[in-house]
């Protein structure tokens, strides 16, 4: 099944290590995620992304959002952005 999984970038800053866990185990059960833009990402930079990169950031996201078969958001961290991923799935 792929999965789209994703967290505020704020929120691999206080639990990057149970968000990669939480990544992790999705794979190890078989299945296969389709978004590793978040996961991947330093939080420091990635709000420093320039207009063109984020652009290109977001159209990455939604491609993967609707290539998903189940979408899991970590939203336990105040995110427009998380908000704005579970209206558009």
């Amino acid at each position: 099944m792929k999965t789209f999984f994703v967290g505020s970038p704020r929120a691999l800053q206080e639990h990057k290590k149970e968000l990669h866990k939480i990544y992790q185990t999705i794979g190890s059960l078989g299945h296969e995620n389709v978004y590793h833009l978040v996961i991947e990402s330093d939080p420091k930079t990635f709000y420093q992304k320039s207009e063109n990169q984020i652009s290109l950031h977001f159209s990455k996201t939604l491609k993967a959002l609707h290539a998903a078969d189940i979408i899991l958001i970590e939203s336990s961290i105040h995110s427009l952005s998380m908000g704005y991923l579970i209206r558009m799935g």
